[in-house]
């Protein structure tokens, strides 16, 4: 080959090569894309503590959504045969509300859907004690103790809206209740039961407190045996 020839040749690869100048690779950034590369979170509360509380969670993108985008929330309010005993239902944009909920915490998947795709965050929802009362059948400060004999005395307990716990049972299950002066008062081993009672025997004269611990509840019953 000649010196011109050569010549040609390198002008024409180079020639080529200037017109295959190498693209970036394609971006599938579209967040709708079943194979995008964008990520999607949801933040918020870990656990809800009591029925009727609204939670809030916030969609995090990147890259960020464009003005407009369209999804749907959905907690878990689609259901087949009779309702679940915790229900969470969408209330507005990443708004949520405990409709229903007991003692026992379930965790419950809050999600933002993008063309069926979820995006799901999953919560603690249930009823934490937060008061409650007892009832021993008449005033129970009016009660005669008499020594040898024994009483049952119910714990109405309430979440922070004031509901009624359900299931007070599972709330007893993580609770204790002890009396100050046994020698006076005691409390019989209690099973954990759905009418939330427990058994005071009185013992011997005077005067001690029933002390019960229902989750941030604790209060005191006093028992003056003559």
């Amino acid at each position: 080959m000649t010196h011109h020839a050569r010549a040609a040749a390198v002008l024409g690869v180079l020639a080529l090569a200037g017109g295959c100048a190498l693209q970036e690779p394609y971006v599938r950034d579209n967040h709708w894309d079943p194979r995008s590369s964008a990520t999607k979170s949801l933040s918020g509360p870990d656990s809800v503590f009591a029925m009727g509380d609204t939670f809030r969670v916030t969609l995090q993108a990147d890259p960020p959504l464009p003005p407009g985008a369209f999804y749907t929330w959905r907690g878990n309010e689609m259901y087949e045969g009779p309702p679940p005993p915790t229900l969470v239902y969408p209330a507005g944009d990443g708004l949520f509300r405990v409709v229903s909920s007991t003692a026992t915490f379930e965790v419950i998947a809050v999600s933002a859907l993008f063309d069926g795709v979820a995006v799901s965050r999953q919560v603690r929802v249930g009823q934490r004690v937060q008061s409650y009362t007892f009832s021993c059948g008449v005033a129970c400060d009016a009660l005669t103790w008499q020594a040898g004999t024994s009483r049952s005395v119910s714990v109405l307990a309430a979440d922070a809206n004031q509901v009624p716990i359900r299931r007070i049972e599972v709330a007893m299950q993580r609770g204790s209740w002890l009396s100050r002066d046994p020698a006076v008062a005691s409390v019989a081993a209690t099973t954990a039961n759905p009418a939330g009672t427990i058994t005071i025997s009185a013992v011997a004269a005077g005067t001690t407190w029933i002390v019960v611990r229902l989750d941030r509840a604790v209060d005191s019953l006093r028992v003056v045996v003559p």
